[in-house]
């Protein structure tokens, strides 16, 4: 594999000065720099725009040897706020180019009938949607829509929830208030019962 795209969610911040990033050579691009070498489609380039997502490619894979295996890590970073409920990130990742005469032919599959059947139509390079809505979509037969899901592209979905059971600023006042009212009633029933004696 030549060339891998990874659609960061721009929420996140890429750490370019990263050991692990600079290991793996990821490099940040434009939308715009990957169409006008033809590696992604128009269609992806505004999707890719609209979505609002970091661009990153890595040529790490073009060493893998044929039959071999390998992984990478890609290192972001993200400030959490408290005040906050919830917080999705989305990543996706595609293949933008692939050598011929050292790797398989990637072919489009389908899950008709509960099955992984490949279909006739050879994967795409560049055609990847990053947006979950177009993730998969199927036509009267089953089968996926042309360039929505092929084997060449993946994504996966964080959610992070606020923690549970932390107490906030405004918690510690009400504790503090608890107990300065608990220390005045127990001084003014140990000052009338017990100093009255």
């Amino acid at each position: 594999v030549p060339l891998l795209v990874d659609y960061l969610d721009s929420d996140c911040e890429f750490v370019e000065d990263n050991a692990d990033n600079i290991k793996y050579n990821w490099k940040v691009m434009t939308a715009d720099e990957l169409t006008e070498k033809k590696l992604i489609e128009t269609a992806v380039n505004e999707a890719a725009k609209a979505g609002k997502y970091t661009i990153l490619t890595t040529d790490y894979f073009s060493e893998v040897p044929i039959n071999g295996q390998t992984s990478i890590t890609l290192y972001a970073t993200k400030l959490l706020s408290t005040k906050s409920d919830e917080y999705t990130f989305e990543n996706h990742v595609e293949i933008l180019q692939i050598n011929g005469n050292r790797a398989r032919t990637i072919k489009e599959m389908t899950t008709d009938n509960n099955t992984r059947v490949q279909v006739d139509k050879e994967y795409r390079p560049g055609n990847y949607i990053p947006s979950t809505k177009a993730r998969v979509v199927y036509t009267n037969k089953h089968l996926p829509l042309d360039g929505m899901h092929e084997q060449d592209d993946d994504r996966i979905t964080i959610k992070i929830t606020p923690p549970t059971g932390s107490i906030t600023r405004e918690g510690y006042i009400m504790i503090a208030i608890i107990s300065l009212i608990t220390i005045g009633i127990g001084a003014y029933i140990i000052k009338k019962k017990v100093l009255t004696k």
